[in-house]
């Protein structure tokens, strides 16, 4: 499991991710890599969960990165496209992405090359907050019925750190590793900071 949280509050965009790549027949910790992905042209970030290609571990991010763009549906629309390139080569993929907004302060979408709970594969999904794991669990009913906040995401990360949810290629077992990184998103920019460092290791 890579962690991939988000959220919009008081006008700025927040993204989490980690930094660990997993094995994903065996879960076991293989090394490290950028899971987040910035634009040059205009401020926009997302994060990766998914499959990489073990020979080319920046491959999604390069292929979006290459993509110019100046508008948030032209980053959706270039998303989409990388998407369904990982999937064609046989690799499930999901990107959360925000991006600065004039009337809101900031947007944020989900994009998946597989359905989810809540999405059709391809179709952009626009929440005001996501986490990768916990919710409706019992060590997260603190959290659940009110508006988050930056300091409280961080501390559902510590929680989601210690209550490891399951995999979608069959392990389980700790899958949040390395540094786990906040990037924060508004129209003068984007700025990441390391929040901390999480020793990874074998799933069970």
């Amino acid at each position: 499991m890579t962690l991939i949280n988000g959220l919009i509050h008081q006008g700025r965009a927040y993204l989490w991710t980690d930094t660990a790549l997993w094995d994903q027949k065996t879960g076991e910790q293989i090394g490290h890599g950028e899971k987040a992905i910035s634009g040059t042209l205009w401020p926009w970030a997302a994060v990766h969960s998914g499959h990489f290609d073990a020979s080319d571990p920046d491959k999604i991010r390069r292929r979006l990165a290459e993509r110019p763009n100046l508008t948030g549906e032209g980053l959706l629309r270039d998303a989409i496209e990388v998407l369904r390139l990982e999937a064609a080569e046989g690799r499930l993929g999901r990107l959360l992405i925000a991006y600065p907004c004039s009337q809101y302060g900031a947007r944020m979408f989900m994009v998946s090359n597989a359905d989810l709970p809540f999405a059709k594969a391809y179709e952009p999904y626009e929440t005001v907050e996501y986490m990768c794991s916990g919710n409706g669990e019992p060590w997260a009913a603190e959290f659940s019925g009110r508006d988050l906040t930056p300091d409280d995401m961080r501390r559902f990360i510590d929680l989601q750190i210690e209550h490891p949810a399951d995999f979608v290629d069959g392990w389980s077992g700790k899958g949040i590793g390395g540094n786990i990184l906040e990037i924060e998103v508004t129209g003068e920019g984007v700025e990441s900071r390391v929040l901390r460092t999480v020793e990874g290791k074998v799933a069970q």
